[in-house]
């Protein structure tokens, strides 16, 4: 009948709008939040080379590992490479998300291999990197690990879907503050970019 009909239309336009939803509006806005901070690295790295204050190459591989996050928000590749790698080394059924574990190798590395990089910043932006990242790796791990507990004990249930939340909003507002932290970088440096020359 047209009440179902109506109620239906709410559910699918409802799901457009959950955090836990993968299509969904908030994993957009994630992918071109995330896509942005690639852009805003590269730019950082076109004034380091003009303004000669340091290396640009940090700065350009710091944007290509920041364009894959955008990528694998979108196609989800983490989960896939974490099933992979669970079935080769026999831990998949040890382990609710076995992707956590290859996400947080992939974390280990990417922050040991930025620690010069880090220790050459001016001190208020290597702050901000540093919560930013903090904010953002607590979500897509910190609390993916508590997602993993909570289903393995009790499902997917209320708690769950809370957790998701957090987790989802913990990630935006990293991303978010990340690119305030390399837009503040940029106004720090007084830089006035020529994206081509004449």
């Amino acid at each position: 009948n047209g009440t179902s009909a109506t109620a239906g239309i709410y559910v699918k336009v409802g799901r457009f709008f959950m955090l836990q939803n993968e299509n969904s509006i908030t994993t957009w806005f994630t992918v071109v939040l995330i896509a942005l901070n690639a852009l805003l690295l590269s730019l950082n790295a076109t004034a380091a080379r003009q303004l000669r204050t340091g290396s640009a190459l940090p700065w350009l591989i710091l944007a290509v590992v920041i364009a894959y996050l955008s990528m694998d928000e979108m196609l989800e590749l983490h989960e896939r490479v974490g099933v992979a790698v669970a079935h080769s080394l026999n831990f998949s059924d040890k382990i609710t998300f076995p992707w956590v574990v290859t996400g947080l190798t992939f974390t280990v590395v990417v922050a040991l291999s930025f620690l010069g990089f880090l220790r050459r910043l001016p001190r208020r932006t290597a702050k901000l990197f540093i919560l930013a990242g903090g904010i953002y790796v607590g979500g897509a791990l910190g609390v993916e690990v508590i997602e993993s507990l909570t289903v393995s004990k009790f499902g997917m249930g209320a708690l769950f879907h809370i957790e998701v939340m957090v987790e989802e909003c913990m990630e935006m507002f990293g991303q978010a503050l990340f690119a305030y932290a390399l837009l503040d970088h940029l106004a720090q440096k007084r830089a006035v970019l020529r994206l081509w020359d004449h």
